[in-house]
């Protein structure tokens, strides 16, 4: 790559024209006469450009902007990056031919013939080894262990070796971490919405890509400056985001190992809320059939009864918990009180940490007699009853005992295994069944859950099990909101 430099000062910007790579030092203040000087490769006839250009500004960032006539041609953002950035650029250029390497079929194929061999009349790649060596050629790195892992998954016949069909099958399902996270940002539906700048009317075209096929190149040109400028805010934004979601997990293990997880005023569970732990207690595939029988025990016949005894006469009725998110403190047998007699719950009790009223208690009569979907769904007072408890302070009871974690909560609280719970546990499994029968969804409707900030996926969502399988069982009940702003809080991100 021919690069070119002129002198000057501490703005750095990359331009280039044709197959020349010009970096430009300009100043806060340059004129276009300085600019013209700096750019004396706009008068090479091979380039084929006369130079009208002109110094803009957005924010506090100049921005160098050259056109031919009345069209741009180039739009170019100064890299404060001092030394580095001609490192970066060259970096960027190869990644994106790889990108495009990955997508040409012959050069697919070339890659493929250099790190396969003849076995049984076809052309295989023979080991993990080889098939991690053929994935660097496309600028994929892997480590040896996760390539064998991937090479072992993808040989669908057990034919001990990856064809070409196989090796092209990898290429779209193997991926590094960075592209795992890009690929979860809207930059298609970014470009969509700047490609239907042409829209045509349903009514008067049945192919509405037609417009967008018939893009002209000045316009194809300024959908991608666009798209520049929005990838940028979009990335800037989401860079944040993704620094700040580290640093409170880089947090949250420091203070761990600090031994700070949890404080005083009874079982105290800790900053992370419903989604509190160290590491995250989950089943397995074998787990998920036991069923919840395997999990609490048989639910008795009685429910009312046996609802009432779990919570105020066997053993953990009386252990004193705080929730996290509000800081409430209480004990099951309280909560089951105040539960079937609102009147009797305090003034302090339904305030939280900070003194705001969080506590709005109703009797499951009342909230029959008020709400259309417990109508709908066929609730039982029992039913209604479990689904009030776990939406108040006893998710935290609730949770230990399907979880068993934190072990010392799970024996406190179930006294060693005696108590779990079990009756109002499915209870409230059939009330969410019977819910989710009355429940209509919105189309596109967007679920967040937050991850409290410190804990640590289980070893089964990385390492496949003997039937190449990864994931875990969730043993609680999974928390979900529509507000990313909530799951936020209850992840440990601030900001």
């Amino acid at each position: 790559m021919e690069v070119q430099t002129f002198a000057s000062t501490h703005i750095n910007c990359l331009i280039q024209f044709a197959s020349k790579w010009i970096s430009v030092h300009l100043t806060d203040d340059a004129t276009l006469d300085d600019l013209r000087r700096s750019l004396p490769c706009v008068n090479d006839e091979n380039v084929d450009l006369s130079f009208n250009g002109r110094v803009l500004t957005d924010g506090d960032e100049p921005i160098i902007h050259l056109a031919r006539g009345d069209r741009a041609v180039f739009q170019g953002f100064p890299i404060r990056r001092g030394g580095s950035s001609l490192a970066i650029e060259e970096s960027l250029r190869k990644n994106m031919d790889l990108f495009w390497k990955c997508r040409d079929r012959q050069e697919v194929e070339k890659v493929f013939d250099q790190h396969s061999q003849h076995s049984n009349g076809k052309r295989l790649i023979l080991s993990g080894d080889d098939f991690a060596g053929a994935l660097r050629e496309v600028g994929i790195t892997l480590g040896l262990d996760t390539a064998v892992e991937h090479f072992k998954r993808l040989d669908l016949d057990d034919k001990k070796g990856l064809d070409l069909a196989e090796f092209r099958r990898a290429l779209s399902l193997v991926s590094t971490p960075a592209v795992q996270w890009a690929q979860s940002l809207p930059l298609g539906d970014m470009l969509g919405r700047l490609l239907d700048c042409k829209r045509s009317s349903p009514r008067t075209d049945e192919r509405p890509l037609r417009a967008v096929s018939q893009l002209s190149l000045e316009e194809v040109e300024a959908v991608v400056r666009h798209f520049a400028e929005g990838t940028r805010r979009l990335l800037t934004k989401e860079l944040g985001m993704l620094g700040a979601s580290l640093k409170a997990l880089d947090s949250a293990s420091h203070s761990r190992s600090s031994g700070h997880f949890g404080g005083g005023g009874g079982l105290d569970f800790g900053g992370g809320g419903k989604f509190a732990t160290a590491k995250m207690s989950a089943g397995g595939v074998d787990d998920f059939h036991k069923g919840l029988v395997d999990l609490v025990g048989l639910p008795r016949p009685n429910i009312a009864e046996a609802m009432r005894e779990e919570h105020v006469l066997l053993p953990g009725h009386a252990e004193r918990f705080v929730t996290p998110n509000y800081g409430v403190s209480t004990t099951p047998a309280r909560e089951y009180e105040v539960s079937l007699a609102p009147a009797l719950c305090t003034r302090d009790e339904r305030l939280d940490k900070e003194g705001n009223v969080v506590r709005l208690l109703r009797t499951p009569r009342s909230v029959r007699a008020e709400s259309p979907l417990a109508r709908g769904a066929g609730l039982t007072d029992e039913e209604i009853l479990a689904v009030m408890l776990y939406t108040g302070p006893m998710y935290v009871v609730y949770s230990a005992v399907l979880r068993r974690f934190p072990e010392e909560h799970y024996k406190r609280f179930t006294g060693d295994g005696v108590n779990r719970f079990a009756t109002t546990i499915f209870v409230l499994v059939s009330a969410i069944v019977k819910i989710s029968r009355a429940t209509k969804l919105p189309t596109g409707l967007e679920l967040f859950r937050g991850t409290g900030g410190g804990v640590d996926l289980p070893d089964s969502f990385y390492e496949e099990d003997q039937m190449g399988r990864k994931g875990f069982m969730e043993y609680g009940f999974l928390s979900t909101t529509t507000s990313r702003d909530v799951a936020l809080k209850y992840s440990g991100v601030r900001g």
